[in-house]
């Protein structure tokens, strides 16, 4: 019998494995970033419908890769959160999107960063209910740049967003939804 794991989290992005079964990447609070593979998610019928969308906070329960695997096996899914209002704005999901892509990209695959992942949940959660403004862009990468061994200063918190080309496009089409004229 396999040794399972709960842990909770947030879907980051899922792609194809196969024509039935997905690799999703979360942000999970005890793990960090980890990959599952989802077989049969595809499905109509699966477990798995409905509950494996962009930043759905999630329960899972996963079975850990076995050797030098970094995929790790999805067994069970509960969805805890789905952050409709966030998905009735695009600037808002735009936002919220900046704001994955810098925690997928910064934070090592397996590495418990558990202060990382209660500064998403809360930037999530801002980003769904909360009045946002540019200030918590700003915020974000700040408290971001600081919890990576980063100083606070404006050219280390820069860093983050000009690390990949992918990452200043999306700030720069984040800060022309958000910031003021």
């Amino acid at each position: 019998m396999e040794k399972s794991e709960i842990a909770r989290g947030f879907v980051l992005r899922t792609h194809n494995l196969s024509d039935t079964s997905l690799i999703v990447h979360l942000f999970l609070d005890q793990r960090g970033i980890t990959k599952l593979v989802a077989k049969g998610a595809k499905s109509k019928r699966s477990p798995f419908a409905g509950t494996l969308e962009l930043l759905n906070e999630v329960e899972v329960l996963l079975a850990p890769a076995r050797g030098d695997s970094d995929l790790h096996k999805l067994l069970e899914v509960k969805l805890l959160g789905r952050q409709e209002g966030m998905r009735a704005s695009y600037p808002r999901l735009l936002l919220a999107s900046y704001f994955s892509a810098l925690i997928d990209y910064w934070v090592s695959p397996d590495q418990e960063i558990r202060q990382a992942f209660d500064l998403f949940q809360r930037a999530i959660q801002y980003v769904d209910t909360g009045e946002v403004s540019w200030k918590g862009v700003g915020y974000f990468e700040q408290e971001l740049s600081i919890l990576l061994g980063y100083s606070k200063q404006p050219e280390e918190v820069q860093k983050l967003h000009r690390a990949s080309p992918k990452l200043s496009t999306l700030r720069q089409q984040v800060e022309k939804s958000w910031k003021p004229s």
